[in-house]
């Protein structure tokens, strides 16, 4: 994917988590230090988190940073490694044009019954395009890296190894 673009996709989830983290901060010290709880605090920081959350996502897939259960995995012979990344990789693909889908009715029902936010008035349906930004950004990732795993000389696992800066964790 373009440099720039990755920039601004990290910069831009960062400032959304940090917002909704500040946000919360700010609202918990205004109710407890001074009685008088921002009215929107709570929902505007949820918003935010959860964007900066989602933008995360696509962060880590791009990276390969997502949590694995490796108790299997280390003892599969390196074919089976590489068929399985691969059949997880359209599996995600297919997930994301899922998303991208219900997502976008999602966003198209509330931009037409134009429902506002409990709270703070906001128009829902700017918040909820998340919801298939997320798909796109996380579809684009994954058929990056199927294309890769595909067109490399990986096809019958030779020498296939999963990239080191996966985390791998047992659970």
């Amino acid at each position: 994917m373009n440099q720039r673009f990755e920039k601004v996709r990290d910069a831009l989830g960062g400032i959304f988590f940090m917002a909704g983290m500040t946000i919360f901060l700010v609202n918990v010290i205004m109710r407890y230090i001074f009685n008088n709880a921002l009215i929107w605090g709570n929902e505007v920081g949820i918003f935010l988190l959860i964007w900066g959350s989602l933008i995360g996502w696509s962060i880590a897939a791009k990276d390969d940073r997502h949590i694995r259960v490796d108790l299997l995995w280390d003892f599969m012979p390196m074919p089976i490694k590489w068929g399985m990344d691969v059949f997880a990789d359209i599996i995600t693909i297919c997930f994301c044009a899922f998303l991208i889908y219900a997502g976008y009715q999602n966003v198209a029902g509330y931009f037409h019954a134009s429902i506002r936010s409990t709270n703070s008035g906001f128009l829902l349906w700017p918040v909820m395009l998340i919801l298939p930004l997320t798909g796109i950004l996380l579809g684009l990732v994954y058929v990056v890296n199927l294309l890769r795993k595909i067109q490399s000389d990986q096809l019958f696992g030779k020498g296939y190894t999963p990239d080191p800066r996966k985390i791998h964790t047992d659970i």
